[in-house]
This record gives C-alpha cells, sequence and structure tokens, in this order.
C-alpha cells in the first residue's frame, strides 16, 4: 500500500472541501467521470429507514484510473493533467476540471470516501481502491491493483455524513439539470442518471435565447456568446463563464432583477482560458479592463432578453385572456389615452392574475373593477398633470390647510348650486321655458297668524 499525501495544509483542503455543499460535490464528482471519457454516470442515493440519505455512490463507465497514474492524480493541489490535455484520452471530448480539486470536494458527501477504479492495463484489467477520512482530509491511502473481470470504469462512494437530505429535494436535481444542460446538448450521446431518473434539460427547459454580444473579441477572433436559459422549475440562478468549448470556469451572480423568471446564462469567450478560475469568480470586484466590460455588455443584454420576454408574456396572456373572455377590453385603443390605459390594464393585471382565484366568474368581475378603477385613476391624472405649475402650488397650499377630501365636498357643494342656479336661469328666461313660468314673489304672500279656518277680509283672493 502507498500513502499518498497531498501538497498543501490540512486547513487548505477543508476550505476546498466545502462541506455544505454536497450538490456541489456532486456536481463536481460527475465531472471528473465525464472527464474520464465515460458515456453514463450514474448517481444513487441511498436511504435509511426513515428515509433519509445516508450514502452516496456515483459509478462512470470511464476508462478508471491505473495504479502507475494515482499518485499524480491525488498528490497535486491546485493543479492537474488536463492542464496539458487538449481533450479527454478517447473521445477527444472538451475537459471541464483543471485545477485537481474534485477529489477533496466527495468530502461533503462523508466522513469516509472510497474510490474503486478499474482500468485496462498492458498487463490486464485491473482494480485498486483508493480510501479517505475527513479526519485527515490531506491523506489519500492507495492499494495495490489486482485483476479482476469487472467492467472498466470508477465507483466513488461516501458515506458516514449528515445533512444529505438535500440531495434528494428536487431543486437539487434542478441544479444539476442547469449545470449540465450545455455539456449535454454538445454530446448527446452523454447520460446522466440522478436517482434512479436521467437529467433531461431539454424537458425541462421553458425558454432559450442566444446573442452574440458587442464585447472584446477572443484570442482567435470569436465572439463572444451568451445563452440565456429559462426553466419550468426554480433553479438557482447563475451566470456560467465558459471557455470557447463551452466548458464552465467560473460562476458568477447574474446581477439583474428579473422576476417570475427562473433562469441561467452561460457566456461563452475563448478569452476566459488564459485567465484562472479563482481570478474569474472574482472579475466583479476587478478594475476596469476587458472582462468587466465583458460583465458590463452581458447584463445589458440580459435586461433586454427579460423585457422582451416580458412583452411576450403579457401579450400572451392577453390572448388567453380574451379566449377565456374574462378580458374586459372588446376593441382596439381608439386614441393614446385608451392606448396608455390598456397597457397600464395589462402590466398591473399580469402581475396580480397569478394571485387572483381559479375561478372564471371571479377573475372576470376582479378585471372589470380593475378596469373600472384604472379609468378614473388616468382621468384624475390626466387633470392633475395638465394644471400649470401656479394653479399645482394654490393646490398644494390648500392641502396644507385642510384635507383633499374637505375640498372635495366644499366644491361638490358649490358645483352643484352653480348647477341649480344654471337650471334656474334657463327656467325662467329661455324663450321656450319663459311662458309657463310662474314666479312668486315674497312681498305678495302675507302671513296672517290669526287665520285659522275661513277666509276672512285679510286673506288674498282665493286663500283658505
Amino acid at each position: 500500500m502507498v500513502r499518498v499525501r497531498l501538497e498543501t495544509s490540512r486547513e487548505h483542503v477543508a476550505e476546498l472541501a466545502r462541506l455544505r455543499d454536497p450538490v456541489g460535490a456532486v456536481e463536481e464528482l460527475v465531472w471528473n467521470a465525464l472527464d474520464a471519457d465515460c458515456g453514463r454516470v450514474v448517481v444513487t442515493l441511498e436511504r435509511n429507514d426513515l428515509g433519509g440519505v445516508d450514502r452516496v455512490r456515483i459509478q462512470d463507465d470511464g476508462y478508471g484510473m491505473s495504479a502507475e497514474d494515482c499518485e499524480e492524480y491525488f498528490r497535486p493541489i491546485g493543479s492537474s493533467w488536463k492542464k496539458r490535455a487538449k481533450g479527454t484520452p478517447v473521445r477527444n471530448r472538451a475537459l471541464h476540471g483543471k485545477n485537481g480539486r474534485g477529489r477533496v470536494r466527495a468530502f461533503a458527501l462523508g466522513a469516509c470516501v472510497r474510490w474503486t477504479s478499474v482500468s485496462e492495463t498492458p498487463l490486464g484489467t485491473r482494480q485498486l481502491v483508493i480510501e479517505a477520512d475527513r479526519r485527515s482530509m490531506d491523506e489519500f491511502d492507495i492499494g495495490e491493483a489486482e485483476s479482476t473481470t469487472e467492467p472498466r470504469g470508477t465507483l466513488c462512494e461516501a458515506f458516514g455524513g449528515e445533512d444529505l437530505d438535500v440531495l434528494a429535494d428536487e431543486r437539487a436535481r434542478s441544479s444539476l439539470t442547469a449545470a449540465f444542460a450545455t455539456y449535454l446538448e454538445k454530446y448527446p450521446d452523454v447520460r446522466i442518471e440522478y436517482d434512479g431518473r436521467d437529467l433531461d434539460p431539454a424537458a425541462e427547459q421553458l425558454h432559450a435565447g442566444d446573442y452574440v454580444l458587442d464585447a472584446p473579441s477572443g484570442p482567435c477572433g470569436d465572439p463572444a456568446r451568451l445563452r440565456v436559459v429559462e426553466w419550468r422549475r426554480p433553479v438557482p440562478r447563475a451566470l456560467f463563464l465558459c471557455d470557447a468549448e463551452g466548458m464552465s470556469r467560473a460562476q458568477l451572480k447574474p446581477g439583474i432583477q428579473a422576476p417570475g423568471f427562473e433562469f441561467t446564462a452561460h457566456l461563452s469567450w475563448g478569452g476566459f482560458e488564459d485567465v484562472d478560475s479563482e481570478q474569474l469568480a472574482f472579475t466583479d470586484w476587478a478594475p476596469d479592463g476587458p472582462l468587466t466590460e465583458m460583465l458590463a455588455a452581458v447584463r445589458e443584454q440580459l435586461r433586454a432578453h427579460f423585457r422582451a420576454r416580458v412583452d411576450e408574456r403579457r401579450r400572451e396572456q392577453v390572448a388567453e385572456w380574451r379566449r377565456d373572455g374574462i378580458y374586459p377590453y372588446a376593441t382596439d385603443p381608439a386614441d393614446e389615452r385608451e392606448r396608455a390605459e390598456r397597457e397600464t390594464f395589462d402590466a398591473v393585471a399580469t402581475t396580480v392574475f397569478r394571485h387572483l382565484p381559479k375561478s372564471k366568474g371571479t377573475r372576470r368581475t376582479t378585471f372589470a373593477l380593475l378596469r373600472s378603477v384604472l379609468s378614473d385613476v388616468l382621468r384624475i391624472a390626466d387633470e392633475l398633470f395638465a394644471l400649470s405649475k401656479q394653479e399645482r402650488d394654490e393646490l398644494i397650499r390648500l392641502l396644507e390647510r385642510t384635507t383633499l377630501s374637505a375640498l372635495i365636498k366644499a366644491s361638490t357643494a358649490v358645483a352643484d348650486r352653480i348647477d341649480f342656479l344654471t337650471a334656474l336661469e334657463h327656467l325662467v328666461f329661455a324663450p321656450e321655458t319663459k311662458p309657463r313660468a310662474y314666479v312668486l314673489r315674497p312681498a305678495a304672500v302675507a302671513f296672517v297668524p290669526e287665520c285659522r279656518s275661513a277666509p276672512c277680509a285679510s286673506c288674498p283672493p282665493g286663500a283658505g
């Protein structure tokens, strides 16, 4: 048996292991399997009697690890044979990992980790076992190679860990689907099975957009390309910085607001190949230069993409409302004011629609009320914005002395009285009503308190 000690400190290994990120550990180990030229990877979550995950197995059919190569694979940290390779050994597929950290990420899946690898050698098929313990993460025990009849490939097993139930959550599957989407699209013959089901990015994608950015070209003059993928299920939003082959080198936050969208963005650019992954991870804090200029172009394109998608979704939603008969507008807008009202209604209605009950009658009533309110509000806004500066200042001074409600009541009383006087004037002086109008003058009426029954001499003619 050979004991190999990593050429680094245990503290550094513990930091690289990222023990609180088991989903990221599975992703890293699957990438290692793909870089070993496998055609199929199977991730198995073994559960205990209570249904909790207590063991993880990652099996691939790659070319395995020979005893001669193991020391090179496991001794250096921060370096890998992949940096010198142009592609995978047999199928010449693009390589992902180049920093030699995937093996230590396995400690996030368990306190004990074991690799059982079968490879073809000049002496025949050989199997060897590599074991490691979380208590000494900088040491790996590599066993003697033995003859075997097992098929070629590598099995990584991790057990004795805690808090692995997150791997059984549907969000873990969605995260892995997003991470391997571009690779599975590039190499459709590769299969990744996770907890009994294949990862299928095409079935999970809702929409995708591809753009060529107006940004600095790569070393070979190749343009930067951005692919925006919208997903049907919640995924961790991410901006993947990829090389010209589409392999992710680093992951950043998108840095934009896009409410209602589950998305990832994949930026492919040849210029990333010459930049260390750690440096790429801190691009947002780097001084101004080609990388920051590139990120600014990416985020502007992302904003433009989602502005267009919001408009497209709104048109699709309105068309559906028309088909269901709940849209409160039957005809096209007649003028700019109606068009503005319609656009405001569509924006508000698409925002609140998902919170409404599913009853068609309730939705129709809600939309009718919303239209009525918006119409009144827009009319008030038109009048308010039509005021001159002096009139607005006067209104502000009035509001400082009284409430708007009091102003409305006083204005209503004045308007009612003006309406009454206008009607009276029309009744008395208009040619068509004047002959029929009788004016009772106050001086012609005398009030006689003593007259209680029969007419007397002081009563006016006809009084009683």
